[in-house]
């Protein structure tokens, strides 16, 4: 089951990226934002709503989903939408593969969860194929006001998007469900983003079939299926391993930009996604099949210490002591 929620949320978030690109223009990002979180936030509570599915919540479990749709469903698409028109879309996808480091720091921090030397070693095996398959882009970047700007929204997207995962791992420790807790987050999201677009050029609208195609794709599948399938892994993989899932699909965005923009492998890229799915293999293994696969085929056997010839043969009729030499040693 994990594993399948791995590929689905790799597969639909890599192809997001491609659909990003098409918000990025003439209607300001913020409002952007705010209607791909709003207008999914209407579709999940019509489906909850038409399932009877119960919806009261405490103040606390509403201030833990507010945050979640502050850091992972506004603010953490606000810096990263920001980004893309500064810096390139390589270098913004190696930047929010920090996720992956992040979440294993951030669980040790805020949820006490012990730094498992196996995800550690997948995680800089991640970092590591990362930076070689973008390592263009990263030296390419010219240092200026603007493109250290964009970092430092790819950034800080990256960083609310991983204290979002803590928020959403306390939620559901504490018993809130998956799609209520989405439906909610994403609400709040769209809420906290009205003064921002109306400080950042209202709520414009493109009618371009272009914008209106991927604001669609992204409400059903980036927004609603792929945080749902998301945030369940969450749940049940552990923040850490998640994390793994920023780091995968810059490989499905690269195979989308091969099939659509005719983007050529180069050993370079091909040697980072080799190191990126090894690592992704590790995180996703459980540990004690793990520890299987690993073990030596052929062990020796445990050493035994030999025994003496007359230890090791039965007692023999002879061996007994004979009636005179137990009265000997009785007297």
């Amino acid at each position: 089951m994990v594993v399948l929620l791995y590929v689905a949320v790799v597969v639909i978030w890599g192809s997001t990226w491609v659909a990003i690109a098409y918000q990025v223009g003439d209607v300001p990002i913020a409002a952007s934002v705010c209607y791909r979180s709003a207008a999914a936030a209407l579709l999940l509570f019509g489906y909850l709503l038409v399932r009877r599915t119960p919806l009261r919540f405490g103040f606390r479990q509403h201030v833990q989903m507010a945050l979640i749709g502050t850091l992972m469903f506004s603010g953490n698409y606000l810096f990263l939408y920001t980004a893309e028109e500064k810096i390139a879309s390589g270098l913004v996808a190696l930047l929010f593969s920090m996720t992956l480091p992040l979440n294993v720091i951030n669980s040790s921090i805020f949820l006490r969860k012990r730094i498992s030397p196996i995800v550690l070693v997948a995680t800089l095996l991640g970092i590591a194929g990362a930076a070689i398959m973008f390592w263009d882009d990263l030296v390419g970047m010219r240092a200026n006001a603007e493109s250290l700007l964009g970092v430092g929204m790819a950034l800080a997207g990256t960083m609310c998007f991983s204290l979002g995962n803590m928020v959403s791992v306390s939620s559901q420790e504490a018993g809130v469900p998956v799609v209520q807790s989405e439906a909610f987050g994403l609400l709040y999201g769209a809420l906290i983003l009205v003064p921002v677009v109306l400080v950042t050029g209202g709520f414009r609208v493109s009618l371009e079939p272009s914008y209106i195609i991927s604001l669609a794709y992204l409400v059903i599948f980036g927004s609603i299926i792929g945080f749902a399938f998301y945030l369940t892994l969450l749940g049940r993989g552990g923040a850490a391993r998640a994390g793994y899932i920023t780091v995968l699909f810059p490989i499905v965005a690269l195979v989308w930009s091969t099939l659509l923009e005719n983007y050529v492998w180069t050993l370079q890229a091909l040697c980072g996604g080799a190191l990126i799915l090894l690592g992704s293999a590790i995180a996703i293994t459980p540990p004690d099949r793990l520890r299987r696969l690993t073990r030596p085929v052929f062990r020796s056997a445990p050493h035994e210490p030999a025994r003496s010839a007359t230890a090791a043969r039965p007692p023999m009729l002879d061996d007994r002591p004979d009636e005179e030499s137990r009265t000997a040693v009785s007297r």
